[in-house]
């Protein structure tokens, strides 16, 4: 099961990452469902998989651990793909990860690339385009991508057993630290493979909601911190 949750506003980074799925891993998402959980009210014709099954949350603020979880529960498959909307991975990156996947480890790629600006599907395709370096965090390092940020597979046994993703995180930021350290602390084992580079597509740099959303992100950070008794980092002060 893919979980893939997306803003209406951002229709354009769904709709080229469900094309790419297509074109990098046809043989997988055949036999695949997709649950596609949006933020909002918005619904898009997707072909591919075998089965698609879209929730509609109407939620006024980004609430990704709440799309998440709701996606998971909804997964009909043990092996869950929680891919956010705007990612591509190369062909066979998949096929690697579900032959690999089993209970007590989550994956994802250590290595990515983040665009500079929008590209079309031949231009990645041709790979003629502006990135900068965006790699991930092995020791979850705060303030840095990790495990559970785009691209995590795992099994849904294990995601149910640690209670999901804590939903106090509403708004941009933390949560996918909480939820990596909560796994780890649970005895799952995180794999960054590094023979493969996610794409990370072009963006507007906002977080849709009505609340402060500089707020929300600050107050995420300090609920973060204290549960895990850590400092909060420097950038943040």
């Amino acid at each position: 099961s893919f979980i893939t949750y997306y803003h209406s506003n951002r229709l354009d980074n769904l709709l080229q990452t469900l094309r790419f799925l297509n074109i990098n891993h046809s043989d997988i998402i055949l036999n695949s469902e997709l649950v596609l959980v949006c933020q909002d009210n918005h619904q898009v014709e997707v072909g591919g998989f075998s089965e698609v099954n879209q929730i509609l949350m109407n939620t006024p603020e980004m609430n990704v651990p709440m799309l998440t979880n709701e996606g998971v529960k909804a997964a009909k498959h043990d092996k869950i793909i929680v891919l956010e909307s705007d990612r591509i991975l190369p062909k066979g990156y998949f096929r690697e990860v579900l032959d690999e996947l089993h209970e007590g480890v989550k994956i994802t790629t250590k290595k990515m690339k983040k665009l500079l600006n929008p590209a079309t599907d031949e231009e990645i395709i041709s790979e003629t385009f502006e990135t900068y370096c965006d790699d991930r965090s092995v020791t979850c390092e705060f303030g840095i991508k990790n495990m559970w940020s785009g691209n995590t597979a795992c099994m849904k046994s294990d995601f149910l057993r640690v209670g999901g993703i804590d939903s106090n995180y509403i708004g941009y930021g933390w949560a996918d630290c909480d939820m990596t350290l909560t796994m780890e602390k649970a005895g799952i084992q995180s794999i960054y493979k590094d023979n493969y580079t996610e794409l990370h597509l072009w963006h507007e740099g906002q977080t849709y909601g009505q609340t402060d959303q500089k707020e929300l992100f600050i107050n995420n950070c300090i609920y973060c911190c204290k549960k895990w008794n850590r400092a909060i980092p420097n950038f943040m002060i």
